[in-house]
């Protein structure tokens, strides 16, 4: 397996969200600016979650990246002691999975965990 692949792998998380992100209004100005040609491919789902975060963002992930909205519901929600995120991923995606690493990069893995994300997106603006 190439260095690229199991990086992608390690990503396809990451992906996910940043699409979450893209397609709920809470992606940064950088994605409209630097992103015109990734971002309609998004949209349309001809590249996967994990595709787009390699390839558009080179797997970084930064504040720009986001609105206000967006890193004020990530940084509550990804928060490694209080978040949810990581229950979340692996009760609806991991399951029998040897690790988290494991989920497949698919746009049904994606529609799989967004009901859960607009979920804990909805509590967290409810609580603000």
């Amino acid at each position: 397996m190439t260095f690229r692949r199991k990086l992608s792998k390690r990503l396809t998380g990451r992906g996910r969200c940043d699409t979450y992100w893209n397609v709920s209004g809470l992606g940064g100005d950088v994605h409209v600016t630097d992103f015109l040609d990734e971002i309609p491919k998004l949209r349309s789902r001809s590249i996967t979650p994990g595709k787009f975060f390699l390839d558009a963002c080179d797997g970084k992930f930064t504040d720009e990246d986001l609105n206000e909205e967006g890193n004020a519901f990530t940084q509550a929600y990804f928060d490694f002691d209080k978040g949810n995120y990581l229950n979340d991923y692996d009760a609806t995606l991991a399951g029998d999975l040897e690790s988290l690493y494991c989920v497949k990069d698919t746009w049904d893995n994606f529609d799989l965990l967004k009901p859960r994300l607009d979920q804990r997106f909805a509590e967290w603006k409810s609580k603000r």
